[in-house]
Order: C-alpha cells, then structure tokens, then sequence
C-alpha cells in the first residue's frame, strides 16, 4: 500500500515539473501576442519585439519574462522616431499576475533592462514624443484614467545603457552615457522610500554653449 501512494505522489510530483516545463512553450507565443496587443491598444506608437521566452519551473511560484530586441517608435509628429530600445528585458511577476483582472494591481519582483536606449524629444511648438498615452477622440483625455492598472515593482536594474533629452524649445541637449543604475523599494505608492544607485557620463549642450 505505502509503495502505491508513494509511486502515485511519484507520478503527481512528475507530472507537475513536466507541466511547468511544457506549458511556457504551449502559451509563449499567446502570450506574447497578447503583450503586444495590450501595450500597442494603449499607445499612440508602434512596441515590439523580436524574441520572446517563458520559465515556469526555474522560479516557481514565479514566472520568468524575457524580450529581446525590444522598441517603441513613435507616429507623428514624430513618425519614424524610437522612442525606446532595449536589447534585453527581463522581469519575474507571480504566476498569479496572469489570473488577475485587468483592473488588478501588477507587482513584478525584478526588472532589469539591458543596453537601452530613449530619446526624448521635445519640438518647439511643445510637441513631446514621450506623450503617447492613448486618448479618447471625445475629450482628449488619456481613455481609462480612474481605471488605470497599478503597476509595483519590487527591484530594478539597467545597465550600459543611454538617455537623450533634445529640447527643441530652449536648444538644450542632455545625454546621458554608459548609464548604470538600480533600486528597490514599492514604486506604487505615491510617496516611496528606495534604495537606488546610479552611475553615468553626463554631457549637455544649449545655445551653443557646452
């Protein structure tokens, strides 16, 4: 009797892993579909990315998220423009940030970002490119704003990674270069205590001064 119950937690137990390793490669590509779906529903530009990949089993209960080639480029006025690129992202949120409702909070454990890069762009009409936020044609308002998702992270990281702020109304230039930074605390809350380090190149240009 025992050797039966223990050959049939045996098999449950199998069964279990073999699930979590089967199940990312069945939902990877739906998923994926979904995110860019959702994120290009939201905005006013064109996110995408050229990989996707899905780990159950590594961190269980957590699920592990990478896109690789990722980018956001912008429409008019700045039609042609890339906001954001990045050569990797990759992020863990509970397996049970999949089942929640879309009005649910999302918390994700750790975030890093790999060789990014964003180029704001301000022109000087006052036209800003990182506006993108989707707005409903009646009154020019970002759609769902009382409703909008609450997004937590727990940590994160971005390495090797750059930043250009063109200010076509002052001709003020920022760049910021070999830019490395991380933190933790709960980005959610309105006021947060967190816990970040940064180091970068910074140069800046205006009226042709430097």
């Amino acid at each position: 009797m025992k050797k039966k119950i223990t050959r049939i937690i045996a098999f449950i137990f199998f069964l279990v892993i073999a699930l979590l390793i089967a199940l990312p490669y069945l939902l990877e590509d739906k998923v994926a579909s979904m995110l860019k779906e959702n994120v290009n529903n939201s905005i006013d530009g064109e996110f995408d990315f050229d990989e996707f990949s899905l780990s159950l089993y590594r961190e269980f209960p957590n699920a592990r998220l990478k896109l690789k080639e990722v980018r956001l480029v912008n429409i008019e006025p700045f039609k042609g423009d890339t906001l954001f690129q990045s050569s990797e992202i990759d992020l863990s949120i509970g397996i049970g940030e999949f089942l929640g409702g879309s009005d649910d909070p999302i918390e994700i454990n750790d975030l890093s970002l790999s060789e990014a890069k964003v180029n704001i762009k301000i022109k000087d009409s006052g036209f800003a490119n990182y506006d993108i936020a989707r707005r409903s044609s009646e009154e020019g308002t970002p759609e769902d704003d009382e409703s909008n998702t609450k997004l937590s992270i727990n940590s994160y990281t971005i390495s090797d990674s750059k930043i250009i702020y063109e200010d076509g109304e002052t001709d003020f230039t920022l760049v910021i270069e070999d830019f490395n930074h991380s933190g933790s605390g709960d980005l959610s809350q309105t006021t947060s205590a967190l816990d970040t380090r940064s180091e970068a190149v910074v140069s800046f240009s205006m009226e042709d001064t430097r």
